[in-house]
Parts: structure tokens; C-alpha cells; sequence
């Protein structure tokens, strides 16, 4: 943001890293409320209606609470459809992606992070496998 001159996601800072398209065609087109993602989770996967990559997202990068839970502390799950250039935020931390197939993917959750007990032991302490079916 900060060599261009533009604050691509809205956050208030021209600080951010960003990330976009690049085509031959037309050049780099950065997406506009994109900061860049902390981590690429996996390379592309083609399913019968789109190739999704799987990315980690900080809160505090993006200025906003991206799960619900009150906070900007979290790394959130992120997919981009390469077909669409569309990202959508899963409203899911995770911690690690352990398994991918297709549109199934097995991600590591810490209930801290969450802000709620996910598997009613009464407290916030576990790390837990969550499988979860991206929509298209």
C-alpha cells in the first residue's frame, strides 16, 4: 500500500502488504480489500466448479473481527477461488491445516481462540480437529 499510494482494505493505513491477479493482458490488479494473508495452507485445488486456495488471514491485518468472537487477535481461514477472484472468510480460526480433499478440509482450532468451549470439558484449553465442507 504504501508505494501506491492506497489503502486497498480500507483499514485506515497505507501499511498493509496486498496481494492481486497478475495477467499478461492487463498487468498486476491488486484486490481491494485484501491485506496479504499470513500463510498459504495449500496450493490450488481443482473440484469440478472451481480451483480453491487455502490461506490464513490475520484479524489485525484486516481491522476487523473476522469470527465473531470480540477481538483482532485471530488467524482466520481464508479461500480464494482463483476462477472468481472472490475470497471468502470461513469465520473459523485455525491454528494448522492437517488434510485437504476437494472441498473438505481438516483444520487444528484452539477454543481460546474461538472464545467458546467446543467440546463441553468446560474450558478453553483444547486444540481441536474441525472438517469442514467449503461452499462454492
Amino acid at each position: 500500500e504504501t508505494a501506491n499510494g492506497a489503502d486497498y482494505n480500507g483499514d485506515g493505513d497505507k501499511l498493509d502488504h496486498g496481494y492481486g491477479a497478475f495477467s499478461l493482458l492487463s498487468g498486476f490488479t491488486p484486490f481491494p480489500t485484501a491485506a496479504i494473508p499470513t500463510a498459504v495452507l495449500s496450493s490450488p485445488c481443482n473440484t469440478p466448479s472451481s480451483r480453491l486456495v487455502l490461506l490464513a488471514d490475520q484479524e489485525a491485518d484486516e481491522g476487523r473481527d473476522l469470527n465473531g468472537d470480540g477481538d483482532l487477535d485471530d488467524t482466520i481461514l481464508l479461500t480464494h477461488d482463483l476462477d472468481t477472484d472472490t475470497r471468502t472468510h470461513q469465520r473459523t480460526t485455525i491454528v494448522a491445516s492437517t488434510g485437504r480433499q476437494g472441498r473438505r478440509v481438516a483444520i487444528t482450532v484452539l477454543e481460546a481462540d474461538e472464545g467458546r468451549d467446543l467440546n463441553g470439558d468446560g474450558d478453553l484449553n483444547d486444540y481441536l480437529l474441525r472438517i469442514l465442507v467449503l461452499s462454492p
